[in-house]
């Protein structure tokens, strides 16, 4: 027999959210776990806000229905700078369609690059954003000030796991090995569940073209399973990005 704690021992390395169907006990011991590993932070001049994170059922629970519903939204992308305007201009749009459409940008909590164009588009347009960072970068001062939903992970791989489970909906915009290191696991995660959540791969200027034929080849050698490749939507335009979004 196994208790809840022997199973979150067993898991504590895997995302809790391949394990649907451990019973409610063992999903609260997990849950208490991490979060006593959280920080919260709040940027309000002169008054300490306090934040509340509630930890949301993922893709698999019963109320989760893909389409026409207002949902989280996290995306992956560069914590450089770019000086393509027209990708920025881009980014503006698709921060605003998340806005006007009430949907919850959730990304990396960065004010630097790509991070920050994504989230000041939101924030502009009236949009909420949840900002999921990192002790290592916040340590650095990157954390962006302008966020009022702002939570601090211990670890990359804390808030790797909660980019995830707090999303519905995953966007890689143009990026580099973090981008690839988030959306690669997403990747696998929607492998082992095709009714997981769309995966995005925004194919801008043929960015990912290259990312794109690598998978090719590997499902040409035999290192994927049959139809794996048409698990992964990849839009080349702003308008048939914003068609996969509710």
């Amino acid at each position: 027999l196994y208790t809840s704690d022997r199973i979150f021992k067993l898991t504590s390395e895997i995302p809790a959210f391949c394990f649907s169907l451990f019973d409610r006990r063992a999903r609260g011991t997990r849950n208490s776990q991490a979060k006593s590993s959280e920080s919260t932070l709040g940027f309000d001049k002169g008054k300490q806000q306090s934040k509340t994170f509630i930890k949301r059922e993922l893709w698999y629970h019963k109320e989760y229905q893909p389409g026409g519903k207002i949902m989280n939204v996290t995306i992956f992308c560069a914590h450089r700078e770019s000086n393509d305007e027209k990708l920025l201009a881009i980014i503006r749009e698709l921060g605003a369609y998340l806005a006007k459409h009430n949907h919850t940008l959730v990304y990396g909590a960065s004010k630097i690059g790509l991070m920050k164009e994504i989230a000041d588009a939101v924030l502009d347009n009236g949009g909420k954003v949840k900002g999921l960072g990192c002790k290592i970068y916040h340590q650095n001062n990157e954390t962006y000030e302008r966020l009022t939903d702002v939570t601090i992970y211990d670890t990359i791989s804390e808030r790797r796991t909660q980019l995830i489970q707090q999303g519905e909906l995953y966007i890689a915009l143009p990026g580099g090995i973090g981008t690839l290191d988030e959306i690669t696991e997403v990747m696998e995660l929607k492998r082992c569940a095709k009714d997981f959540p769309k995966v995005v791969f925004f194919n801008y200027d043929h960015f990912y073209e290259t990312f794109k034929s690598f998978l090719t080849e590997l499902d040409q050698k035999g290192y994927l399973k049959e139809n794996d490749l048409s698990l992964y939507d990849f839009p080349e335009t702003l308008e048939e990005l914003l068609a996969l979004i509710p």
